[in-house]
């Protein structure tokens, strides 16, 4: 999945995006490996909901990045499925 704008998003995204393809096109041709691109926008928020539902001891911060990290995984596998 390519990554998008969300509204009210500033303009300035789009040319990031850009050099977003631009760097995974780059990276298919040199090393000749599919590169698939996610939209992990969301994925923080998403991982801070789950932790603060599970009431986990562990220092909430520290944590965020890992689970998002295994939703964007997630993500990956099922659009694989």
């Amino acid at each position: 999945m390519a990554p998008c704008q969300a509204r009210g998003r500033p303009a300035g995204r789009r040319a990031r995006r850009a050099r977003v393809e631009r760097f995974a096109r780059q990276l298919e041709g040199r090393y000749r490996v599919p590169v698939s691109l996610v939209d992990e926008r969301f994925t923080s928020v998403e991982a801070e909901d789950r932790l603060k539902s599970a009431k986990t001891k562990s220092p909430l911060k520290k944590n965020i990045d890992s689970v998002a990290a295994q939703l964007i995984l997630e993500q990956y596998f099922d659009e694989l499925a």
